[in-house]
């Protein structure tokens, strides 16, 4: 039997043993296992949050304000943060602030659900909300995204989500140059994952902050090109429209839009449709417009010259189908017609002619030199390349209905590319919407260089088609007599097309008007597309598309200070 001494004895050794047992698991746990420890406990309590960088800002050629960012307030409200005895007075005084939400306020409080009240919301409100004096409610700083001039070049300049990234548009063709390099900083948070505000931070990487990005348009004649188009699509009754003004020498877009359109600053209350920019992104038949690439086919070909006599009958049958004239030819005389004026008095029968001498291939050859069936290179979203089979997939009639824009889908921006070729001596320039990229100390600057694409056709070629374009405006019966502009040379081609409905082919009563042409015809400096869509008053290119051709033209001329040339 133990002894009380042994007893005692043993009861401290099994006391110094734990000890001991102890001492190595401190020793282990503080000593061999602090970093390990210590980096759980950071994982736990410390986080590293994202700094978000002031996004760049948009501008036009020479500078003037797009879009910017301004500074806004975000309320974010934490109900299981704030005591019982001080809820109701909380929640009553938020409800005051922002009544129109007082059914989201009740149901998050009464759940203890945290929530966003407000997203980028104004000073005033901001100080509102600030006065109630709640730890629980944070007011952060936020960075909104604002559009000056609303619906001025909506869809090229485009609109960026809730969190400051591009959705459409420039905004998100150039989002990461516009977002910059978003930073970092180390905050604690409490066991639920909230931001202890009265901890210190550290920013352990900076921000920095987007680009600017300078776009070729002009904002006066981007206006001026927006007034004109949308009061020409109300006035007609037209279901939409586009318009685009490009420098030839260099490919500038000066000007580019579609309507209907949409404000940035309220996108989502617009139909998603205005968002498009409808010259790039949408495709259509030209029409007659396109009878100048079979007339540029021709005249490098050496099929026809502009004096060359062609036999134009008001009927021409082919590969089973009947090719009309808009018009009777003895309208306006004998149905033998120079080429000036097959292509001044628009005629179907003639311009088929030509294409039928070039044949199949050699014609196809010509319409893909020009752009048609392939993308232009602009650097912008949504860009369709259009329809253009290839000869061996045509029917014995295409050969015909594509010298007048049948059977041919293409985008205003392909077309007026192809025509610019024209007024540059025969070569294709690429198109371009971004002048340069610039950081906001200038420290860093990109241009975009104009870039020629290829020769197209021959200068003697160019000129000739220049003179036939000016003789469509000029002629004794030309199509295009209401795009004159007083004291400069102008050359330009209208058209009418009939629009084909799927599934039911060409439906009377359904057209599309439009011209192009460039301005001064000796000395061409900018071109001019117009584009509208079934028109009501008026179907006819000549007297619903050249009246803005000629009021955007005055404009632009004047603004930039091209001399006249008569």
């Amino acid at each position: 039997m133990m002894s009380n001494r042994n007893r005692l004895d043993v009861i401290i050794l099994i006391i110094l043993v734990s000890f001991c047992v102890v001492l190595i698991r401190l020793f282990y746990l503080q000593i061999l296992k602090h970093s390990y420890f210590e980096k759980l406990s950071d994982e736990q309590r410390i986080r590293a949050i994202e700094i978000s960088p002031q996004r760049g800002d948009i501008l036009d050629r020479n500078g003037n304000l797009l879009a910017t960012s301004i500074q806004r307030w975000s309320v974010y409200v934490r109900p299981r943060a704030i005591s019982d005895d001080q809820k109701k007075s909380v929640l009553e005084q938020l409800i005051n602030i922002d009544k129109g939400k007082e059914h989201l306020i009740r149901e998050k409080f009464a759940k203890s659900q945290n929530f966003w009240l407000v997203r980028k919301a104004d000073k005033e409100f901001a100080n509102k909300v600030i006065k109630i004096n709640c730890p629980a409610i944070d007011v952060i700083p936020e960075s909104k995204r604002v559009y000056p001039n609303a619906n001025l070049a909506s869809q090229l300049i485009g609109f960026v989500g809730i969190d400051n990234r591009g959705l459409s548009g420039i905004e998100l063709a150039y989002d990461e140059d516009l977002f910059g390099v978003a930073g970092k900083s180390i905050v604690e948070k409490d066991p639920f994952g909230r931001q202890i505000f009265s901890a210190p931070s550290k920013v352990i990487i900076p921000p920095s902050d987007g680009m600017n990005i300078y776009l070729t348009i002009d904002e006066s004649i981007q206006y001026v090109a927006q007034r004109e188009l949308s009061k020409i699509v109300k006035e007609s009754g037209a279901i939409r429209g586009s318009i685009i003004v490009m420098d030839v020498k260099n490919g500038d877009i000066l000007a580019i839009c579609g309507y209907p359109d949409f404000n940035p600053n309220e996108y989502s209350k617009f139909d998603p449709k205005t968002w498009r920019l409808s010259p790039i992104t949408d495709l259509y038949e030209p029409g007659s417009t396109f009878k100048m690439i079979t007339a540029c086919s021709g005249l490098e070909e050496k099929i026809v010259d502009l004096n060359s006599v062609i036999p134009c009958p008001d009927e021409l049958k082919i590969g089973g189908i009947t090719v009309k004239n808009s018009h009777p030819v003895k309208m306006y005389g004998k149905q033998f017609k120079t080429f000036l004026d097959v292509i001044a008095e628009s005629i179907n029968t003639g311009t088929a002619y030509v294409s039928i001498k070039l044949g199949k291939n050699k014609f196809y050859e010509h319409i893909k030199k020009f752009g048609f069936g392939e993308l232009t290179g602009i650097d912008f979203p949504g860009e369709q390349k259009g329809i253009l089979l290839p000869p061996n997939k045509w029917h014995d009639s295409d050969v015909a209905t594509i010298s007048f824009g049948q059977t041919i889908a293409v985008t205003p921006l392909q077309l007026i590319c192809a025509i610019s070729a024209i007024a540059n001596d025969g070569s294709r320039i690429k198109p371009r919407l971004i002048k340069k990229i610039e950081s906001v100390d200038t420290s860093i600057i990109r241009y975009i260089p104009e870039q020629r694409v290829d020769k197209v056709i021959s200068s003697d070629t160019a000129k000739k088609a220049i003179k036939l374009m000016e003789f469509a405006v000029n002629g004794e019966h030309a199509t295009g007599k209401k795009a004159k502009i007083d004291n400069f040379s102008v050359a330009a081609k209208t058209g009418t097309a009939q629009k084909p409905i799927p599934g039911k082919g060409y439906v009377v009563g359904r057209y599309i008007a439009s011209i192009v042409g460039f301005i001064p015809a000796s000395n061409p400096r900018i071109a001019i597309l117009v584009v509208i869509d079934e028109p009501k008053s008026s179907i006819w290119g000549a007297t619903i598309a050249a009246p803005v051709f000629k009021n955007v033209g005055e404009f632009a001329l004047r603004f930039l200070s091209i001399p006249p040339d008569l």
